[in-house]
């Protein structure tokens, strides 16, 4: 919708119009087209209706989590697309387990600084990386001292083999594995990710790691376009093996 409709539709005047819709977009509610300069709903919507059927959501994901952990004897977390930032919406941690590091649920990490957001940033079209990559450049080498030719390496790796392998980068000591998982649109919207201990051991189970975050890609992204964001039809993740072979 442009902004002479918006302004036609609210019946406000035009400065009015374009002084909520920066606010809004500001929050990320809406976000305007770069061609079209029409506005739609922006990335923060997202996490509102995610918050708002968490209850669903969180089900329809649990069980695979669950068996991740379980198989990997490691924490596995979701996270979300915020915006340029990836925000962690649930985890699992194994019963026994020596966990290194695990994000909370409710955490949030720019794009570039975690296995989780490298992946969706490799997920997205090359327009869309660009301009989020040009939005959140400064923060990366500022705040988070991340050299650009090892940010570029290490999404075109993730692009080519679908998975993120993060050894020992940001989170010291610290070894993720991250897949993207992507809407019914196509839109990489949100991670699965595994995270281990930077040893020998643990590097030599990082493929097995990566064939079942593939395999549990496919059975989520199943799921949600058969439940479209909506209540899951509980035939359950759980009774889908993820088992090896």
């Amino acid at each position: 919708m442009s902004l002479s409709e918006l302004s036609r539709r609210s019946q406000l005047p035009h400065p009015t119009v374009l002084r909520l819709t920066s606010q809004l977009a500001a929050a990320g509610l809406i976000a305007r087209d770069s061609s079209t300069r029409r506005f739609r709903l922006g990335p923060t919507t997202f996490e509102l209706g995610l918050a708002a059927q968490q209850h669903d959501v969180r089900s329809l994901f649990a069980p695979t989590l669950q068996r991740l952990s379980k198989l990997t004897s490691a924490p596995v977390t979701v996270c979300v697309r915020s915006g340029d930032e990836s925000v962690c919406v649930d985890r699992c941690l194994p019963e026994a387990a020596a966990v290194p590091y695990a994000m909370e649920p409710g955490m949030r990490r720019a794009l570039g600084t975690c296995a989780s957001g490298l992946v969706m940033l490799a997920a997205m079209s090359q327009d869309e990386r660009d301009e989020a990559l040009a939005r959140i450049r400064p923060v990366l080498t500022s705040h988070w001292d991340v050299a650009e030719d090892d940010l570029n390496r290490r999404l075109a790796t993730a692009r080519y083999e679908s998975v993120s392998v993060v050894h020992g980068w940001i989170a010291p000591g610290v070894t993720e594995v991250a897949i993207a998982v992507r809407s019914p649109d196509g839109t990489a919207t949100a991670s699965i990710s595994v995270a281990g201990p930077a040893t020998p051991a643990w590097h030599s189970r990082i493929a097995v790691t990566s064939d079942l975050l593939l395999r549990a890609q496919l059975i989520v992204e199943g799921q949600l376009e058969n439940a479209r964001w909506r209540a899951p039809a509980h035939a359950g993740l759980s009774g889908i093996a993820l088992a090896r072979g």
